[in-house]
């Protein structure tokens, strides 16, 4: 059986993203097509440059590379 519709990001590599909401433990939450990416070190409102680390049937994972709009909500830690 082949898959119809393979997810939208590729299973490596750079993306950039817009991240719209945090998931529970902190990842930010970005969308594509409908096909969710959890992002380390990202708050919603960035927009960044992102490696992505895993892909599974439902979702991704990545990490930012770069932040390329920093969010108004982002502070810097102590």
């Amino acid at each position: 059986m082949t898959n119809k519709n393979p997810p939208p990001v590729p299973k490596t590599g750079l993306i950039e993203l817009d991240i719209i909401d945090l998931a529970y433990g902190g990842k930010g939450v970005a969308k594509v097509d409908n096909f969710v990416v959890f992002v380390s070190n990202a708050v919603p409102g960035d927009r960044v440059r992102a490696n992505i680390t895993k892909r599974h049937k439902n979702h991704a994972e990545a990490e930012t590379v770069e932040v390329l709009k920093a969010s108004p909500d982002r502070v810097v830690a102590p």
